[in-house]
């Protein structure tokens, strides 16, 4: 259904940010957050389980063919199902960058524990899970699998894998990314 907040939002890039605080009604706040999210990164499964104190901020912003997202909240549990895949029509390869907090990144049978800086890579088209296990902030770097994936073979075999932000080439990249 047509809502103001649907019609204001219908193009992604005339979403450049949303903040949600405690004095609107959580349904709303809820609603809000899950239709932003979905908006900006893809299709996603997102329960908040202290709704009542749930604030949130989405920011979306085109980089070329590149998207960034950043996504600043609490504690939530966010997945992307089979079901939610064949919602969407464009794969996405994706590097998150965990900028605050804690959580854990589930994605081809493996699990990645993130915290502050740490990077970790994950595609669209198989099922994901994030464990956001404090309040967090997140930048989400996606592009179109169509653009990068005869370059990346192998894309697979990394994701929902910890890469340190602090050192190494995950430093490289992570300077790279905060540019």
């Amino acid at each position: 259904p047509g809502t103001p907040w649907r019609d204001a939002v219908a193009d992604i890039d005339r979403l450049p940010e949303v903040r949600l605080a405690e004095a609107m009604p959580v349904r709303d706040r809820l609603a809000i957050y899950r239709d932003a999210v979905c908006r900006s990164l893809v299709s996603l499964s997102v329960d908040v389980p202290d709704g009542d104190r749930f604030t949130a901020y989405v920011r979306a912003k085109p980089l070329g063919v590149l998207r960034m997202t950043e996504v600043q909240s609490k504690p939530q549990v966010v997945r992307r199902t089979p079901r939610l895949i064949n919602a969407d029509d464009e794969r996405y390869l994706k590097v998150g960058m965990l900028l605050t907090g804690r959580c854990v990144v589930t994605q081809h049978g493996r699990e990645a524990a993130l915290g502050p800086g740490d990077l970790v890579c994950y595609d669209t088209a198989a099922p994901y899970g994030f464990l956001m296990q404090s309040p967090f902030a997140l930048a989400v770097f996606m592009m179109p699998a169509t653009h990068v994936e005869h370059r990346l073979r192998g894309f697979d075999q990394v994701t929902a894998t910890a890469f340190s932000g602090r050192e190494g080439l995950g430093a490289v990249v992570a300077e790279m990314l905060r540019a």
